[in-house]
């Protein structure tokens, strides 16, 4: 089962959160806005959960209980614990603090409290809860466990009898958090912040830029203003920061924060200190109102664009998984986002031989080497890659280079953050043909009726059949001339921000599939993706794309067609199943009849 994102409105839950009243706060790291999602395995087995709390501003503070959404049907054994450790015994779950049997009430939420408070001392807490899957009576029992997107490393803790038989941090895995949300009594301010960094920040040379930090909130009142100080080497300043939106009035709201700094004016890696002097224009009193780390300062700050390389076919029933990933990115992100997807067998199949090791349709790959990524995650795999920053950018155009308009000539210009040695590495280029389409052409469907997943592409899926006509193909890879790297290509002695040049043309006439039949229908719409390449490593380090070959810009906006359907008829229905003609706050079943015929069923929560 992998994440859905269509159960439960985020803001719904949201609003049947507490905020602090006097020495009580809720914290959780649902902490996101997002939508609320399920996860589990679809098996009868029993599911731990736990999430950790190490803040060291909330040692001495004592945790009281919680509350979760769980599913109550077809499941048992419901229970709540605290412990200093994930250990098993005998293959169960053996808490050594606290454990208290519970159930979930009727609006869906298991709720616990403990009979005596636990102290958080500086070695963290886990508090987690425990159920058992008895029957997979419908999709809240399959998938038993409520998350929100996230990559917190102490959000998400799991532990199952059958499917995860170690305790296993799953957060950056899942790229999601627990919705826990647990009761703490302490002595909490007002205002008050955290302050945290990456290890390392780039800034450019000469040029006043900005320090990214993460602000959390550490007291009962939303944030609306910052006051901060910093230090960079030798240079000091202050600056004030106001949020767009305020950051929640909630223990743990966490919002990055572009924070300007001075420039710095001599190349090299510095100290970098950082502090919150105040809270809205409060002093802030936070035990963690400092965060330090390292600033290395370079000629320039190269923009990271993974190279997402996807292997597909139109006989293959599961690749609709990486069509809808590629679409759906490129509309968010556009021309960041990179993506070259080889067909295998269909009639747009231009390549026999793949540049990464392929077991099996779908599949796909960021930055080849071994970063396998099963295609319905490349967009929470993407974001991890990007936040590295690379050690060259790369641009690339195109241009007709003869009348005929059958050559097309691609010119790289690659710059590099330092002098380095260049001889493993060369740039690759690949061709690409947006917009490719043919009413005969169907894609195999086994996503039929899912509704583990939606959006506008996921849609064409859902409520399509066993073939999906209409579709248009992107990013679609026409050659396999390039797609290893050119040699000679990049010089052997690089000198920092230099740039390099290298040109590669394709002959446009001699593109044909694997059974020698043209693929091109509108030569305008041809553009290529160019990528620096170390080849000894089998590693993509950065890459980018031209815009099209008749001049205009490459666009996000993909062109999605097929035969759709509305929706006709929505009824509400409780978790027992009995219909709600008018549903008042609550968890309930929402039934959406389609146009075509079919029906989907959600679970949502109506405020």
């Amino acid at each position: 089962m992998k994440l859905t994102r269509t159960i439960i409105s985020m803001a719904a839950w949201l609003a049947m959160t507490t905020q602090a009243t006097g020495a009580e706060l809720d914290f959780s790291y649902n902490n996101s806005g997002n939508e609320l999602d399920i996860y589990g395995f679809a098996k009868m087995e029993t599911y731990d959960i736990a999430i950790r709390i190490d803040d060291p501003s909330l040692v001495g503070s004592k945790v009281k209980g919680f509350e979760v959404l769980a599913p109550s049907t077809g499941t048992s054994g419901h229970s709540g614990w605290i412990s200093t450790e994930l250990k098993l015994e005998k293959k169960v779950n053996k808490p050594n603090v606290a454990s208290k049997a519970g159930s979930v009430d009727q609006d869906g939420y298991l709720r616990i409290m403990f009979d005596e408070p636990y102290t958080i001392t500086e070695e963290g807490v886990y508090v987690g809860y425990s159920l058992t899957v008895d029957k997979l009576m419908d999709e809240f029992d399959a998938y038993p466990i409520s998350v929100v997107e996230g990559t917190d490393v102490n959000g998400l803790y799991l532990h199952t009898s059958r499917s995860r038989l170690k305790w296993v941090e799953y957060s950056e895995r899942l790229g999601a958090v627990s919705t826990m949300s647990v009761l703490l009594e302490g002595d909490f301010r007002d205002d008050a912040a955290r302050v945290s960094m990456a290890d390392m920040a780039y800034l450019p040379v000469g040029k006043a830029s900005t320090i990214e930090a993460n602000i959390t909130n550490h007291g009962a009142k939303e944030i609306s203003t910052i006051n901060y100080s910093y230090k960079i080497g030798d240079v000091e300043g202050t600056g004030e920061y106001r949020f767009p939106t305020p950051v929640r009035a909630s223990f743990g709201a966490t919002v990055s924060a572009p924070l300007p700094v001075n420039a710095i004016q001599q190349l090299g890696v510095y100290d970098l200190t950082l502090t919150i002097d105040k809270v809205n224009g409060s002093e802030n009193a936070d035990i963690a109102r400092t965060a330090e780390a390292k600033a290395e300062v370079l000629p320039f700050v190269p923009v990271n664009r993974p190279l997402v390389e996807e292997y597909t076919g139109m006989w293959c029933g599961y690749c609709p998984v990486g069509y809808i990933a590629l679409e759906t990115m490129r509309k968010e992100f556009g021309g960041s986002f990179i993506a070259a997807a080889y067909h295998d067998s269909d009639e747009v199949a231009t390549v026999e031989e793949f540049p990464s090791y392929i077991d099996g349709f779908p599949s796909s790959y960021m930055n080849r080497g071994e970063n396998e990524v099963y295609p319905a995650d490349i967009p929470t795999e993407w974001q991890l890659f990007r936040k590295t920053v690379p050690v060259a950018d790369i641009d690339v155009t195109v241009e007709w280079t003869n009348a005929e308009q059958s050559r097309l000539t691609a010119t790289s210009t690659v710059r590099f953050t330092k002098d380095m040695d260049g001889s493993d590495l060369m740039v690759g280029y690949i061709l690409i043909a947006d917009g490719l389409t043919n009413p005969e052409w169907k894609q195999s469907n086994y996503l039929s009726g899912d509704d583990t997943l939606e959006g506008e592409c996921a849609d064409l899926f859902i409520n399509g059949g066993d073939y999906v006509y209409g579709l248009v193909y992107n990013d679609v890879v026409l050659s396999p001339e390039g797609i290893y790297g050119v040699e000679g290509s990049v010089p052997a002695e690089i000198k920092a921000d230099t740039p390099y040049t290298h040109t590669f043309s394709f002959d446009t006439d001699a593109v044909v599939n694997l059974d020698g039949e043209p693929v091109i229908q509108d030569p305008g719409k041809l553009r290529v993706i160019a990528f620096l390449y170390d080849y000894y490593t089998d590693e993509a380090i950065n890459a980018n794309t031209s815009d099209y070959a008749d001049g205009n810009p490459f666009s996000a906006l993909g062109n999605i067609s097929a035969n759709g359907s509305d929706v006709k008829r929505t009824d509400y229905f409780d978790l027992q199943g009995r219909r709600i003609f008018k549903p008042a706050s609550g968890f309930y079943l929402k039934a959406e009849k389609m146009s075509d015929g079919t029906s989907r069923v959600k679970k949502v929560v109506v405020k």
